[in-house]
């Protein structure tokens, strides 16, 4: 049975480009590559997760913030309802140090660090996202530049990969 180990939030706003989990480490060699793979919600590759922004709206003010919630869990998490989230992917995840800190492209940072409990490790990570709805009023307002917003949910689920494990990717 899965027990739940650890839980995190963090608001993120980000400066530029799309938001970047990263270990403690930081990039490897190959973790370049991740940037360029252009997944629809997310692409990972050593050290480094990229995650696309869902939010249909254009904002060119910067104002825009992303609400994070991690959990980490000793064995795969019950699944979470898919008609809560707008995406849903589940993809693989390696980490040398495996601690992780939220950036963006310019590497503006988050304080928030998650510690996974664990080194050299690949992790399985369920990435679930949804857009928050804004109001008519409310959009317009923002638009105005008055305060930042939230404007996406992303909600990461880890849980270490066993090996000889099988599991079924078309969460």
């Amino acid at each position: 049975m899965a027990e739940l180990l650890i839980t995190a939030g963090d608001t993120f706003q980000r400066r530029y480009g799309r938001y970047l989990l990263v270990d403690g480490d930081g990039p490897t060699d190959d973790t370049e590559d991740a940037r360029l793979l252009g997944g629809e919600l997310c692409s990972t590759t050593h050290n480094l997760m990229v995650i696309e922004s869902i939010a249909g709206r254009d904002d060119v003010l910067e104002l825009m913030r992303g609400r994070f919630v991690f959990e980490v869990w000793s064995a795969e998490p019950p699944p979470t309802p898919n008609d809560a989230w707008d995406k849903q992917t589940v993809v693989q995840f390696r980490t040398t140090s495996g601690v992780l800190h939220l950036e963006d492209d310019e590497e503006v940072a988050s304080p928030l660090q998650v510690d996974l409990g664990a080194r050299a490790m690949r992790w399985w990570v369920r990435l679930s996202a949804r857009e928050i709805e804004l109001e008519p009023e409310e959009v317009e307002y923002f638009t105005l530049g008055a305060e930042e917003y939230e404007a996406e949910v992303f909600f990461l689920q880890f849980w270490p990969d066993r090996p000889g494990e099988r599991r079924d990717r078309d969460d």
